[in-house]
């Protein structure tokens, strides 16, 4: 399950279509996932795609809204969100700020 949700980030992954790919009922799958990594399914897709994006701030000139659609973000607006509550810094911020940019 794990490899098929790092192969698979970028795209639209839903519980009940992975649940699907391995053969299990979506409630169960998400249970087992709680228990075993202590996250929820959608929290570790949101983590993985948000560690990507991170990696494609820091060492690509890509526009941030290409970083977003290839990290599985749809809606720019949605992963400007997300990205600054996991790492307190916009995207634009925190490609700067690591890349020791002035910020301005």
């Amino acid at each position: 399950m794990l490899a098929y949700i790092r192969e698979h980030y970028a795209e639209p992954i839903t519980l009940s279509g992975a649940a699907e790919k391995v053969y299990l009922n979506p409630s169960y799958l998400s249970t087992l996932f709680k228990s075993r990594l202590g996250v929820s399914f959608i929290e570790y897709l949101t983590n993985l795609r948000v560690e990507e994006a991170k990696k494609r701030l820091l060492y690509s000139r890509e526009k941030i809204a290409s970083i977003a659609e290839a990290s599985g973000f749809s809606n720019i607006r949605h992963f400007n969100r997300v990205f600054k509550s996991a790492t307190g810094l916009t995207p634009l911020e925190f490609r700067k700020e690591r890349r020791g940019e002035d910020p301005l």
